[in-house]
């Protein structure tokens, strides 16, 4: 589950902005890509035995809209507590990881 203060997190939507935003885009990000969100995971070493980047890829196809190729933050936000449900870790400890690891 999300949790409601996770939708206005500046830290969350700062790894959103920062791993949607593709080369030579201009104005606002507002949608990230199946490649984007497995970058994400990849470099905040979310990646190991239990979750592969095939599962990455599956969670990030569950957490779309039907029909879309990108998802919006609240899908983003979707695909980051399906990813803590297979990992076994809380949404909170999850993104924790991902902000201190990616963020710095």
């Amino acid at each position: 589950a999300i949790p409601k203060a996770a939708k206005k997190d500046p830290q969350l939507t700062a790894l959103f902005t920062t791993f949607a935003a593709t080369r030579g885009q201009k104005g606002a990000v507002t949608e990230m890509d199946g490649a984007s969100f497995s970058r994400l995971c990849r470099d905040g070493s979310i990646i190991d035995d239990k979750v592969t980047s095939t599962s990455i890829d599956i969670i990030f196809a569950r957490a779309k809209d039907k029909g879309k190729r990108k998802v919006d933050k609240d899908g983003f936000l979707r695909a980051l507590a399906l990813v803590a449900a297979e990992k076994g870790v809380s949404f909170e400890e999850l993104t924790g990881a991902l902000v201190s690891s990616v963020l710095g």
